[in-house]
Parts: structure tokens; C-alpha cells; sequence
């Protein structure tokens, strides 16, 4: 049986067209359909026109980041944790990442592409079945209400050889683990 995951936007409109497709897909070819839902910029943003932010982009990128970007099957990481995170301004949060090769967890990096600003990796850390990440908020740049989606990238360094040169740029110093499926964020008020 073939497995497809679809992503949407989570408006009420692109839920109902992505639902529509996927009984279509699951009825008339016998796939499983999952919808991935996400908030977009463009989603957030009420205040000012479409034209002034950066038109009808703004919701498709992150989708497509997310789509684009998703591992490779066979070596995935995995979240664990429960989605989406609701984090308070000035809070912390922790997510657990399942990784292909648990023994990566002591030397694997993490950075979040394109971050929404005041949102950061604190650390991370090796647990049972892989790391624990630990996100941040600074509560000067973030509000309660901000919503959307966090990539996270993962990278491991490259084995080192006893007799070969060191590497210059840091590209070639490690490897890339792949990213996370889009990890759905709310700033929520402080308790």
C-alpha cells in the first residue's frame, strides 16, 4: 500500500480541498492518506495587505520547505513528543527526536532554519532513544498568539581520518541527518 502525506494549510477551505483529495486517493487507488496541517507567515499576518509582505508566497513556503525538505524514509528522525508545542514568552520547551542511529545522539547538531525571531535551540541532549531539545523564547521578541512551524536540521560531523587533511569550510566538516517533519508552534500567554 502506498503512503502519502499531504501537506496543508490548516484554513478551513485548504483543509476541506485536502480532505477531498485524500478520499479521493484512499477510495479510488487504495492509498494511505495522511494530512500534514500547518500555519503559514501569510496565515498570521491580518494587518497588513498581501502585496506588502510578499504576496501569495508567504503561504505556500513553509509548506513547501516542509515537503522539500522531509528525510529520507530509510534514515528518518522522527519526532516523539507531542505537536504542536505551546511555549510561553520567556519559556522553554522540550522535544524528543528519535534518531536513525541512536549512538548519533552524543555528536548530532541541531539548528532551526529560518526561526521566527526570539526563538532559539537552547540545547540538546542525548536520551534513551535519541536527543532531547530543548527550545527557548525570548519574551521581548515573542508574543502570545504567534503561531506556525519550526524546521529543525540535524548534522553530524564526518568521521575523521587519521592521515587527511582538515577541512576548511564547515559544509565539509558534517553530514547532514536530514530535517524534521515541520514542527507545529504556539507562543501561548504566561501561566
Amino acid at each position: 500500500m502506498k503512503k502519502v502525506v499531504i501537506a496543508t494549510r490548516e484554513s478551513r477551505l485548504a483543509l476541506w480541498q485536502a480532505e477531498h483529495v485524500k478520499a479521493l486517493l484512499e477510495s479510488r487507488l487504495g492509498w494511505q492518506v495522511d494530512l500534514l496541517g500547518m500555519t503559514t507567515q501569510g496565515d498570521q499576518i491580518l494587518d497588513r495587505s498581501l502585496s506588502e509582505v510578499g504576496g501569495k508566497g508567504l503561504f505556500v513556503k513553509e509548506l513547501e520547505v516542509a515537503v522539500l525538505k522531509r528525510p529520507n524514509p530509510r534514515a528518518a528522525m522522527k519526532i516523539l513528543s507531542v505537536t504542536p508545542v505551546r511555549i510561553p514568552p520567556g519559556g522553554s520547551t522540550r522535544i524528543e527526536v528519535g534518531l536513525p542511529v541512536p549512538k548519533l545522539a552524543e555528536r548530532a547538531q541541531f539548528e532551526l532554519s529560518n526561526p521566527p525571531e526570539g526563538i532559539t535551540i537552547q540545547s540538546a541532549s542525548p536520551v534513551r532513544n535519541g536527543v532531547e531539545i530543548v527550545l527557548q523564547t525570548d519574551a521581548a521578541k515573542v508574543k502570545p498568539g504567534l503561531k506556525g512551524n519550526l524546521i529543525i536540521n540535524g548534522y553530524a560531523p564526518r568521521p575523521a581520518e587519521t592521515n587527511a587533511p582538515k577541512p576548511k569550510a564547515n559544509n565539509n566538516q558534517r553530514m547532514s541527518l536530514g530535517s524534521l517533519p515541520a514542527i507545529p508552534f504556539e507562543i501561548i500567554p504566561p501561566p
